[in-house]
């Protein structure tokens, strides 16, 4: 049986880039999921929620029909995924 939450390594696989405790409650939030914060700043997720948010994207995605209103996943991923010194690289590259 599952423990109620979600472990410190399912969380680390959805947060793969993230390792600060802060910027993953952040990147959670921003996936729509309600978090809360563990005393060591870690992010403290039930997993009754997440799985209900997952299944609902999960639907969504069958369904093929995107709203706009709905995140769109890839550029959360990507926006979190790239530093802001990358972006910086990224747009300085694309000037020249």
């Amino acid at each position: 049986m599952n423990p109620p939450y979600l472990t410190d390594h399912e969380i680390a696989e959805i947060t793969a880039p993230l390792t600060q405790g802060a910027a993953r409650c952040r990147f959670l939030t921003n996936l729509g999921v309600k978090v809360k914060r563990r005393p060591d700043g870690q992010p403290l997720v039930g997993r009754a929620e997440f799985e209900v948010l997952m299944q609902a994207h999960h639907n969504q995605k069958a369904t093929e029909e995107v709203s706009e209103t709905a995140p769109d996943w890839p550029a959360l991923r990507n926006r979190v995924r790239y530093a802001r010194g990358q972006k910086t690289k990224m747009r300085e590259s694309t000037r020249a």
